[in-house]
């Protein structure tokens, strides 16, 4: 596992991703545990309109909750090579209220400045870093470039969640964990 020595909590290298499996990816996560959920729909490169004008969002997710409360979430997924800042979390947040979104989600390869992190605390947007599964290796080797052992099994891709508490925080996602994105859809 690499870091990135400005900020230890994003990969040092972005994710070697193509924008087809990225979008699928993510659209994948999306389909999470339906059992709480009465209805979800979720449709790419949607325009939505607000009093600034059309937006195309990446990705749009409805669905129901308490038999006919009805939420909309707007997803982002960007491929920078930096982490993103604080400026596109703003820009997400008032897209979001612009088009009466209750929620908001920002996907990324290469992660997030901690100006952004900790805007989006109380803004209902969850910030996902997009990452090669094996990044999740951790090892005290004295070897800082250690390769996973063959046994382990680790997804192509994973997301790490993060989140400010009283710190930096961050949860796993992955096909087989969806739980972060339920607990964030229900929240």
């Amino acid at each position: 596992m690499k870091r990135n020595p400005n900020s230890p909590w994003n990969p040092a290298n972005i994710c070697d991703v193509t924008p087809a499996e990225y979008e699928q990816q993510v659209f994948e996560w999306l389909q999470t545990d339906q059992t709480k959920i009465e209805y979800l729909e979720i449709t790419r490169l949607e325009k939505l309109s607000g009093s600034g004008g059309e937006y195309e969002i990446d990705c749009v997710a409805r669905f129901e909750v308490f038999h006919g409360a009805k939420i909309t979430i707007i997803i982002e997924c960007k491929r920078y090579t930096r982490p993103v800042e604080r400026e596109k979390v703003l820009a997400l947040y008032s897209k979001m209220l612009d088009v009466g979104a209750q929620k908001a989600m920002m996907f990324s390869t290469s992660g997030f400045q901690m100006g952004a992190i900790e805007y989006s605390k109380d803004k209902a947007i969850a910030l996902i870093t997009f990452i090669q599964g094996d990044w999740l290796y951790e090892n005290r080797s004295m070897f800082p470039d250690a390769i996973p052992p063959s046994y382990l099994r680790f997804p192509k891709y994973a997301g790490i969640y993060n989140y400010m508490d009283k710190s930096l925080g961050g949860k796993t996602v992955n096909n087989e964990r969806k739980s972060p994105i339920t607990e964030f859809l229900l929240e």
